[in-house]
């Protein structure tokens, strides 16, 4: 029974230390969503925080929780990705619209103005995303898209070999 005492110690030690840590970099937002826009509060870790944090710590425990750090990072991109997919979804009606006035070249180019402008919304979502995680296909894919539609060649030629990389 001792045992079992001092293995529950250790446990909540663990767990108090993996709080203490998230809890330090941990940051609250609150931002419109764009699909209905309703405000929701976002929390987001703050990796450079995390990053030096993690350079000063001498725990025992940090190498067992190092796994969980990289699930963090991985749910951040994932975040951003989707807060990138959310805005990108305002520019399907749109396209739509854009789709029927193929013969109404002032009004085409009008609405391809303001796709440009969802395009330019969303980007730093997913460059965010991408910084986060390089190996996420998603962000790679929107990425190649958005670069592609904004005249970006560069990026969209570094983008593309990536993709076809990731695709195999």
């Amino acid at each position: 029974q001792d045992m079992s005492i001092q293995q529950s110690d250790i446990d909540a030690q663990k767990q108090d230390f993996l709080t203490a840590l998230t809890d330090s970099v941990k940051e609250e937002k609150w931002v419109e969503d764009p699909t209905d826009g309703t405000t929701k509060k976002i929390i987001t870790i703050n990796y450079k925080k995390l990053w030096y944090k993690l350079q000063n710590i001498s725990s025992p425990y940090f190498g067992e929780y190092a796994y969980q750090l990289e699930e963090y990072v991985n749910l951040a991109a994932d975040a951003y990705n989707n807060i990138g997919a959310a805005i990108m979804d305002k520019a399907k009606p749109i396209v739509e619209e854009m789709n029927k006035n193929m013969t109404n070249f002032k009004k085409y180019d009008e609405l391809q103005a303001k796709q440009i402008e969802i395009y330019k919304e969303a980007l730093p979502y997913f460059e965010k995303a991408f910084g986060i995680n390089k190996n996420n296909f998603s962000a790679v894919q929107n990425l190649l898209n958005i670069y592609q539609q904004l005249e970006m060649n560069d990026k969209a030629k570094e983008m593309k070999a990536l993709y076809d990389q990731l695709k195999g």
